[in-house]
Order: C-alpha cells, then structure tokens, then sequence
C-alpha cells in the first residue's frame, strides 16, 4: 500500500465511481505508484462489476490520472500518474493560537 498514492486519490476531483476506483488502486499500490492487480480483485474492492472497473479506468486514463503499463484480459499494472511523495505535498499551515 502506498500511503502517498491513497492521499493523491482521496484528493482528486472525480466522480465517486472514479473516487473508489482510485483509492481501491492506491490500496494495491507500490512505492512506486503502480498498481498490479486482477480488475475482479479491483472489483470486489469497489463494489462494483468488471467491466464497470474497465470502464472507470479508461475513463480515469482519458483524464490522465492513470497509465495502463501492462494489461491482459483480467490482469492490469497500472500506473498512478501525479502521485508525489508526502516530501513534496504542501504542509498544512497551524492555526494561531487565541491567548
């Protein structure tokens, strides 16, 4: 699992098929942000069917937010593109203090 990976999901402005899609491949990815995993694990994971997954992540690829590297007929390594690590992510700024 890569956590930066799963922070770039949740912060993408997509449709919520699109979301859990997202987030199910950061769940599976590596340290370096790809993915390799059965579209019917990818499945189970969304709640959603087979080729309802093929079809989000096409769409998700027309959106330029993930590469397919690999893919077979229920097989894909996808790559996760944009995903930086946390040392690159802008640092949450604190709220001063009332006295």
């Amino acid at each position: 699992m890569s956590l930066d990976a799963t922070l770039w999901a949740w912060r993408q402005p997509v449709t919520p098929h699109q979301k859990i899609v997202l987030l199910a491949m950061a769940d599976r990815a590596g340290e370096d942000h790809s993915c390799c995993s059965h579209i019917s694990r990818l499945s189970a994971d969304s709640g959603m069917s087979a080729p309802d997954v093929q079809n989000t992540i096409a769409d998700l690829e027309c959106l330029g937010l993930v590469r397919r590297v690999e893919s077979h007929a229920y097989l894909c390594v996808i790559q996760l593109v944009g995903v930086h690590g946390r040392e690159a992510m802008p640092l949450m700024r604190e709220v001063p203090h009332e006295p």
